[in-house]
């Protein structure tokens, strides 16, 4: 699984994580750190799908300012460019 296919798998695995929070958003049982969690996941799962659209490897530990720059260099200046991987 390669670019585009990946990304949009990452993508529909982030929308997961947005449903579990739209899900529980009336369970006063879920504590915080849980929506915390659910919430980091989605915006991380969004972010590899950026990456993977871009064809790049995606690291274990990413540094953000190398992201910044290789994401600038291929007109990704914010996060409008998820319109384009799930396009």
């Amino acid at each position: 699984m390669r670019g585009r296919e990946q990304a949009h798998l990452l993508l529909r695995m982030a929308q997961q994580d947005l449903y579990i929070m739209e899900a529980h958003v009336a369970d006063m049982k879920l504590i915080d750190e849980m929506w915390g969690f659910h919430a980091q996941q989605a915006v991380e799962k969004m972010l590899k799908a950026m990456l993977t659209d871009l064809v790049l490897s995606i690291p274990l530990r990413i540094d953000w300012r190398s992201w910044r720059t290789s994401s600038a260099s291929h007109g990704w200046t914010s996060l409008s460019g998820l319109s384009r991987c799930a396009a």
